[in-house]
């Protein structure tokens, strides 16, 4: 990926030496997408980075949270998306988000 980007863009050497990947993990359950997750950057050499959201943790983190989403959420998918990026912003000052992607196509 790292080559790709800089054949393509000069400015694509401000990334730096290595790309960065980010996802939350849920392990032993049916939503957890670590197969997908190891699939998207078996051919990069990207450093990836896991969460591990838990419902222990958002019972304990739920005030603050609700005050950074400022909206009512449906599923708890929110929660997962506010622990990656907290996860990240001591990693990048910038990052590409993918979630709810799938929502263009209906979910």
């Amino acid at each position: 990926m790292n080559e790709l980007l800089e054949e393509k863009d000069r400015d694509a050497r401000s990334l730096g030496t290595r790309l960065e990947t980010f996802s939350a993990l849920f392990d032993n359950n049916p939503i957890d997408e670590r197969n997908y997750v190891a699939e998207a950057v078996a051919g990069t050499q990207a450093v990836t980075t896991y969460v591990h959201p838990a419902p222990r943790d958002m019972v304990e983190e739920l005030a603050e949270f609700v005050w950074h989403q400022e909206e009512p959420t449906v599923s708890t998918g929110p929660y997962a998306q506010w622990c990656v990026m907290r996860g990240a912003s001591s990693k990048v000052r910038v990052l590409l988000d993918g979630q709810g992607g799938d929502e263009l196509l209906a979910g």
